[in-house]
């Protein structure tokens, strides 16, 4: 690594927040959400990459951010469709994902946002930081204490008046293994 490069695992006060949060997750198990998504990879995107209610929060959320909004996406996978909308749209996306094969993928898919590695539990964020916050589907691998806090941290992390788009699935169960997409 030559001077002044990052990993993608630093994850630091420009990136996501006031505290230098460093190596998120290194030496210990990786979380089940990495190795799930680091099979999928691009098949992901194949199988949601273009559904309705995505595209149509995307939108709207779009449709409401201030020009040149700083935004960030949680659980940014392969960086299509959210953080390539949000660029084409003209915005700032900084996207932090687990995975490290979706964080290859998304920069290599939307060059023109950051991606992070990096575990979204772990990180802190500024206060007023972002003018939008997407967590499209990244919550439900995280226990309902995981989920309210992440929530409480990502709205004190918008700028007033900022908007915060999130979905799940009707499903969405605390402590029951499902398969999905064959894992």
């Amino acid at each position: 690594m030559r001077a002044g490069e990052r990993r993608d695992t630093d994850v630091g006060r420009e990136d996501v927040g006031h505290e230098d949060v460093g190596h998120a997750g290194l030496g210990r198990q990786r979380p089940p959400a990495a190795v799930l998504f680091d099979a999928l990879g691009a098949d992901y995107e194949k199988a949601f990459g273009r559904a309705p209610a995505h595209l149509s929060a995307l939108e709207w959320l779009i449709e409401r951010l201030p020009t040149g909004a700083r935004t960030l996406d949680v659980g940014s996978g392969t960086g299509r469709p959210t953080a390539a909308a949000l660029v084409a749209a003209g915005h700032s996306v900084l996207g932090v994902d687990v995975s490290p094969v979706m964080v290859e993928l998304a920069a290599r898919q939307v060059p023109g946002a950051e991606f992070r590695r990096g575990d979204v539990r772990e990180l802190s964020f500024e206060a007023d930081s972002f003018d939008g916050v997407c967590v499209f589907f990244s919550l439900l691998q995280m226990t309902r204490a995981e989920q309210s806090a992440l929530t409480r941290r990502l709205a004190l992390a918008l700028r007033p008046g900022g908007h915060l788009v999130l979905a799940t699935v009707p499903a969405d169960v605390e402590d029951v293994e499902v398969v999905f997409m064959g894992r």
